[in-house]
């Protein structure tokens, strides 16, 4: 990695690193992020896609982690409020890192698979009917009902304004939000 002395200057290099592999990903999502959008429309590999540069740089920036489905949905949030490509880079880093994200990401999942079987225990041993519901209509795991809800912190899931909302809570108190959110879903539809 050449010599960067600045955050601007790191971002800069990240957002110009290349790989296939991550880019195929990215690519792939980009198509499904915030429909409408045209900035994220824009010819990625030219560096005009400010979507596509965010996860990009952060995908070579966390190497064990890389791009996965999903981080675009964060991204975009960040990038609709922040603007700048840069602030959004270094908010995605503190999404991910500082409230440990990434574990959502990460091979095999480990931080989205607590959340889910603790979701689970709790739909069990609280909401049966419900849980026997889903258990009937999914057949498997409660796994799939909620998936994307957990990993993109409702953004994909929710309306713009709602999971804004969701967001500055889960930023400001961290990851019970979900949880209680997830519950009082639940508690509705009972």
């Amino acid at each position: 990695m050449p010599v960067c002395n600045t955050p601007s200057e790191i971002y800069h290099h990240l957002k110009s690193l290349y790989d296939e592999k991550t880019e195929r990903g990215i690519k792939i999502d980009l198509k499904r992020t915030c429909i409408g959008n045209e900035d994220f429309k824009r010819p990625h590999l030219e560096g005009n896609n400010p979507l596509y540069n965010v996860v990009n740089a952060y995908a070579h920036y966390d190497e064990e982690i890389g791009y996965c489905q999903g981080m675009c949905f964060i991204a975009a949030l960040l990038l609709h409020y922040l603007k700048d490509e840069e602030d959004a880079f270094f908010c995605l880093i503190h999404v991910l890192k500082i409230h440990d994200w990434r574990g959502c990401f990460a091979e095999e999942t480990p931080k989205l698979i607590s959340f889910l079987d603790f979701l689970d225990v709790v739909l069990e041993s609280a909401y049966d009917k419900i849980y026997s519901h889903i258990m009937e209509e999914i057949e498997i795991s409660i796994s799939p009902a909620f998936i994307s809800n957990i990993q993109t912190i409702f953004i994909r899931d929710c309306p713009h304004k709602v999971a804004t909302q969701i967001f500055e809570v889960f930023l400001l108190d961290g990851q019970q939000v979900i949880f209680t959110i997830l519950i009082n879903m639940i508690r509705l539809k009972e």
